[in-house]
């Protein structure tokens, strides 16, 4: 025999006291229609119907919308929807600190350019990987699924699932595949799993110019001491 409490109105509240005093309780839960609060540690739920909000000393995780959100301090910090996406709230900037980066199987991790995380550390300071990308040409494009969200809604009226450029933005930039031509795999990111190329890392293309920016500039100081030479020679 199951046996059933009907909470759609109710609200019970939970106190944990060592000494049986309400003022002497360290936890709390209150379990209301929707929402369970608690001080302590939320472990599992089962069954048909699931409260669409836990909430945790500090943090909210609340669904609604078809998103899911992330909440502390009582403003929301994080949503991830049900496309996939996922969206920063209160974005905070600086003008310092590392790097945000994806990893391949989608995990995110800061990356940090200081010697305690790396290992075998062999400086190149060739101008052959400035070279490469030196014969490669910029181009320009439209977002894959921003341009088929466009047409969709031109075609149909179905509104895309979350913010685009309407106005057929191009992007500027490098073809990843075009890397792999050139000899530049390094700098190719490719999926873990298949081996298909997905990206290229952006951030370490400039830093192969150092060599050769470093080159030419020797090369022009070099041009300058020599011409300063004929102008004392024409004197």
């Amino acid at each position: 025999m199951s046996k059933q409490l009907n909470m759609s109105s109710a609200r019970l509240d939970y106190m944990y006291s060592k000494t049986g005093f309400l003022s002497d309780a360290t936890d709390h839960t209150s379990i209301r229609a929707n929402l369970i609060e608690t001080t302590g540690t939320l472990n599992a739920f089962s069954g048909a119907q699931i409260p669409n909000i836990y909430s945790y000393p500090n943090l909210i995780l609340e669904s609604k919308n078809q998103s899911v959100y992330f909440k502390s301090g009582g403003d929301y910090r994080l949503q991830i929807r049900e496309n996939g996406y996922i969206y920063l709230w209160n974005k905070k900037f600086g003008s310092g600190g590392s790097s945000l980066q994806v990893a391949g199987d989608g995990a995110l991790f800061i990356q940090s350019s200081a010697t305690k995380f790396k290992e075998d550390i062999q400086y190149d300071g060739g101008t052959s990987v400035g070279d490469k990308f030196l014969t490669l040409d910029p181009a320009t494009w439209q977002d894959k699924a921003e341009y088929e969200a466009r047409a969709k809604y031109r075609k149909i009226g179905t509104e895309p699932d979350h913010q685009i450029h309407m106005d057929d933005k191009r992007y500027y930039g490098l073809i990843a595949e075009d890397l792999v031509k050139a000899g530049l795999e390094e700098f190719v990111v490719r999926d873990e799993n298949t081996g298909e190329v997905n990206g290229l890392e952006y951030d370490k293309v400039a830093i192969s110019m150092i060599p050769v920016i470093r080159s030419q500039r020797d090369a022009i100081n070099e041009l300058k001491a020599e011409v300063e030479r004929l102008k004392d020679k024409v004197k």
